[in-house]
């Protein structure tokens, strides 16, 4: 019986889905657990008859068996696009998964470098090229602005550069030396800044 909703489950999360077939297996296998457990506690209901009450005592089963609550959390979700799928089908009337809670994932906070470390760091660019004032004033910038992911930093500096070139065609026209523009902002801004416009022009 599962095995003819597990075909029709795989072929959704393949056609309907698109999921990669990694995915896929692991939507299979959280249906498997939910199968094992039923055996296993001589549960011999159908799947339309599975009420919540049965998946909350599933749920409280996978915990017991030492998992983490990420692991549950996946396999709560690989149920829940099972019902889905059945509902879809019309299996099932109902839905017994809408309201299964999943358990809080403990969050961490991410790992940060020292002061100390990223000085070392900044100090290991070699600021004789060109390359190297770029990357100092990338390192600068994520770190104070307290940039989380270099992603960011991609979209920022380029469109920071674009703008401030703008500023500084304004200022050639009337200003013969542009660069003493960037001076009077400060001098290590100028710096940076004329590292960076060397960098993307």
């Amino acid at each position: 019986m599962w095995e003819s909703y597990k075909k029709g489950f795989k072929a959704y999360l393949q056609l309907e889905k698109s999921l990669s077939d990694n995915s896929v297996e692991a939507y299979l296998r959280d249906v498997d657990k939910l199968n094992e457990y039923l055996l296993a506690t001589n549960n011999q209901k159908k799947i339309a008859e599975i009420e919540l009450k049965d998946l909350q005592k599933f749920v409280k089963w996978v915990a017991e068996l030492g998992m983490t609550s990420t692991s549950q959390a996946r396999i709560i979700s690989g149920i829940r696009a099972f019902y889905k799928y059945c509902l879809i089908e019309q299996i099932i009337i109902i839905n017994p998964s809408v309201l299964l809670e999943a358990p809080k994932t403990k969050r961490t906070l991410p790992d940060i470098l020292s002061y100390d470390e990223i000085e070392n760091m900044i100090a290991q660019i070699d600021l004789s090229t060109t390359s190297g004032g770029r990357d100092k004033a990338i390192i600068e910038t994520m770190y104070s602005c307290g940039l989380s992911v270099c992603g960011e930093i991609i979209f920022v500096i380029p469109a920071f550069a674009a703008s401030f070139f703008i500023v500084l065609k304004i200022q050639i026209r009337l200003n013969p030396s542009p660069l003493l523009f960037i001076n009077k902002i400060s001098s290590k801004l100028g710096f940076i800044l004329s590292k960076l416009l060397i960098s993307f022009l």
